[in-house]
């Protein structure tokens, strides 16, 4: 039988309406109405009827966004926008670390950390992709209140280093950021390799702060897929978060 309710073949407009009664009640839509879509697939209106939208064949972290001068939805590429969560570790263990990222072009990193034992001398360094071998090149740039600079260079260690106890039997407490960067800098012999800028700060009496710079480990080629924090000896104690972005 139609839906005309009077015995006629022809199916007439009619809508599902759970407010009126004998309409059929709502649509259910989930599990009950089938279509010819596949997996993930998304649909719209185009003001008249209801358009379907493939899912990305191979996805790659696409995101669904309104183009300039569209009328419809579509996948575009992500990462090229803005900065992206990759990760946040806490805690006190032997390292603070995010992995598994995709290995976007500008890493920015974010610390708070402190050694785990109290009048412990250890300063905190920073491992990427998990190399622990004496191939890092840094360099800190001491800036005092008094205004008063000095150069000190870290060379082939086991990570970049983001500050240092002076000697002091103290639980200081770094607070900073780091751009990590993809590419950027060029070596004679190695060619391009990634370079890392960024400031911490040490919170003591002395109130010093570091500008941070170095690079040279690995070629550009290399993706960047994990951060680890560490001290100089013992444990780790604070909080990192990690998020990137490609070049645009």
């Amino acid at each position: 039988m139609g839906f005309s309710g009077g015995g006629s073949n022809i199916l007439k407009a009619h809508r599902h309406d759970g407010t009126v009664v004998q309409d059929g009640g709502s649509l259910d839509f989930n599990n009950i109405t089938q279509s010819q879509s596949s997996a993930g697939d998304v649909f719209y209106s185009d003001g008249v009827h209801l358009q379907q939208l493939a899912y990305p064949g191979a996805p790659a972290g696409e995101t669904l966004t309104a183009a300039a001068a569209s009328t419809a939805p579509s996948w575009a590429a992500g990462g090229g926008s803005g900065f992206q969560a990759d990760g946040f570790d806490s805690g006190d263990k032997a390292s603070l670390s995010v992995s598994g990222m995709t290995g976007r072009d500008i890493t920015h990193i974010f610390y708070q950390v402190e050694p785990s034992t109290i009048s412990t001398t250890a300063y905190p360094r920073m491992r990427v992709n998990g190399i622990s071998t004496g191939t890092y090149d840094c360099c800190l740039m001491n800036q005092y209140v008094t205004g008063a600079t000095d150069l000190e260079w870290n060379q082939t260690a086991t990570g970049y280093f983001l500050g240092h106890e002076d000697g002091h039997n103290s639980e200081y407490q770094y607070i900073g950021d780091i751009y990590l960067y993809k590419g950027i800098g060029t070596h004679e012999s190695t060619g391009n390799f990634m370079t890392l800028r960024g400031l911490t700060y040490r919170n003591d009496s002395s109130q010093m702060s570091y500008i941070i710079y170095g690079g040279g480990y690995q070629t550009d080629d290399s993706a960047i897929t994990d951060i680890s924090f560490t001290m100089s000896s013992g444990n780790i104690s604070g909080k990192i978060q990690v998020n990137s972005m490609n070049y645009q």
